[in-house]
């Protein structure tokens, strides 16, 4: 195999992915409601599959209706987390489940 169809096998690898997240996000911005969309997202951060494991914490957080910019903050100091700039596979089980249980019970704060 070539460097270029290794690069093309690449890139056609990363677009699958970028597709597959554009679809989660809008799945839960779209067609879920609101709390439908929370306990979907909660789901996604306890039992994690390969494409979401590769997004960002901030991103998965914001595709949910009426969690924005400060929600998502203070969803993430409650679950000791230290950024939203971290992919999901970079948390741990405990901080995922926290952030998982702050999101679906509503709860931004201890």
């Amino acid at each position: 195999m070539t460097s270029v169809e290794q690069r093309e096998l690449a890139l056609a690898q990363a677009n699958r992915v970028r597709h597959a997240q554009w679809e989660i996000k809008h799945e839960l911005s779209e067609t879920l409601d609101r709390q439908r969309a929370k306990e979907r997202a909660a789901a996604m951060l306890r039992h994690p599959d390969p494409v979401v494991s590769a997004m960002k914490v901030q991103h998965l957080l914001s595709a949910v209706p009426r969690v924005g910019p400060s929600k998502i903050a203070a969803l993430l100091r409650a679950a000791d987390c230290v950024t939203g700039d971290a992919r999901i596979d970079r948390l741990t089980a405990r901080q995922r489940g926290a952030l998982a249980d702050r999101l679906e019970n509503g709860r931004a704060t201890t």
